[in-house]
């Protein structure tokens, strides 16, 4: 369980990076989206820490691990990027995104289906919709090769 937190703490750092050296407009709303993704993400494995070893001490040490994984995610895209070309951030900017996509739609949309509730496949599908125009409008003006 903590080792499917880490490795997904330790992209999110990887994307952070890769944002960052694309645009800082973007890296700035990737960093505000993550840091209020974190609290979230830090609570869940605090809980599930306690809960299986009745441990404060690892639940807290859980939590943190996050924390790290996600700067070790950072630090390692920064050493690696020296070794492959300058347009090499806006890859792995889409590969992580590729990545959040699809595990974000392979444990959403069955759960949707699962629940059979309609009303849970018009909030998913309105969401995506609302966030389509409204990215669409912020940066109506903001191009990138």
């Amino acid at each position: 369980m903590l080792g499917g937190f880490l490795l997904h703490a330790f992209v999110e750092g990887v994307s952070l990076v890769a944002s960052l050296k694309v645009d800082a407009e973007v890296g700035m709303s990737v960093l505000l989206a993550m840091l209020l993704h974190k609290i979230p993400d830090g609570v869940t494995v605090a809980s599930l820490m306690l809960a299986a070893t009745n441990s404060r001490k690892k639940a807290l040490w859980g939590a943190t691990s996050l924390g790290i994984a996600t700067i070790v995610g950072a630090c390692s895209f920064g050493l690696a990027e020296r070794f492959f070309p300058p347009d090499w951030s806006s890859v792995m900017l889409a590969m992580t995104t590729g990545i959040f996509l699809y595990v974000s739609a392979s444990h959403l949309v069955p759960y949707i289906v699962q629940a059979r509730r309609a009303e849970y496949g018009v909030y998913f599908f309105g969401a995506v919709l609302i966030y389509i125009v409204l990215s669409a409008y912020m940066h109506a003006n903001h191009l990138h090769a």
